[in-house]
């Protein structure tokens, strides 16, 4: 069906709301739906079209995963083409409430897969996605966790380019009184820094991301004496870890060194 549905033979342009509603309907019930690759690439010209309707489906699915299903998304990070322009449609601040709202009891299931689809929606962490987080910290009980799963599955070097964002985190998970969501919500943001691939240090050598982690930590912390207490434990917490997986490296390297 979907194979049909494509620029360079049925524009999905011409089916009306209607029908786009009923397609994605069908497309709810398809199994392995990441090997479908038409599925893809008629979901990344639908998702322009009726966002709202792509995410209620990606959803369902995630939610009603079973063990037999690898994964409730088409292949390659959804889409055969990245949808564009996403945070100006008017449905986009729904999306990302409904994505919020489908995070407030943890599941394994949507705390693993919706930041993925936010990070579909919005590749490069816009200001728009960070005001519609900010605006509803709030949401539910889970929002702030939630909240902090879904900025910590972007890249890493994101983090350093949203120091006010992580700090509204840190100071809202401050004044929560479960300590497990608060470690929960330090932990993922500390690590994030350190996520992904990375550049190999030469062996022997200090460990370049460390290095380059402690620095910009210890800018932030000269910049703003004034910082609440949990914010700056925050930073001077990264700093040790950042020391302690420097060394880490050191270490391993010299046992290597050491056997040749």
């Amino acid at each position: 069906m979907s194979d049909n549905f494509n620029p360079h033979w049925i524009s999905p342009d011409v089916l009306s709301d209607v029908q786009v509603s009923q397609l994605l309907e069908k497309i709810k019930y398809v199994k392995k739906l990441e090997c479908q690759h038409d599925t893809g690439v008629f979901l990344s010209h639908i998702i322009a079209k009726k966002p709202l309707g792509c995410v209620r489906l990606f959803l369902w699915r995630i939610q009603n995963m079973t063990s037999d299903d690898e994964q409730p998304f088409p292949y390659n990070e959804g889409f055969h083409d990245k949808p564009k322009d996403l945070i100006s449609h008017a449905e986009y601040a729904q999306c990302i409430i409904e994505i919020l709202n489908a995070m407030k009891e943890y599941d394994w299931r949507t705390y693993f897969w919706c930041p993925t689809v936010v990070r579909w929606l919005d590749p490069v962490f816009s200001d728009t996605t960070r005001n519609i987080l900010l605006e509803n910290l709030n949401l539910h009980n889970n929002a702030l966790e939630a909240i902090a799963y879904i900025f910590v599955d972007y890249k890493r070097g994101l983090f350093f380019d949203n120091i006010g964002f992580v700090n509204q985190l840190l100071l809202q998970a401050s004044q929560l009184t479960d300590k497990n969501t608060i470690g929960s919500i330090r932990g993922k943001l500390i690590f994030m820094p350190f996520s992904g691939t990375r550049g190999m240090s030469g062996l022997g050598e200090p460990d370049d991301l460390c290095l380059d982690i402690i620095k910009k930590c210890g800018k932030i912390l000269e910049d703003n004496p004034n910082f609440s207490e949990p914010i700056s434990k925050f930073y001077r917490d990264l700093i040790e870890y950042a020391k302690h997986e420097n060394q880490r490296k050191i270490d391993r390297d010299k046992a290597e060194l050491e056997e040749e």
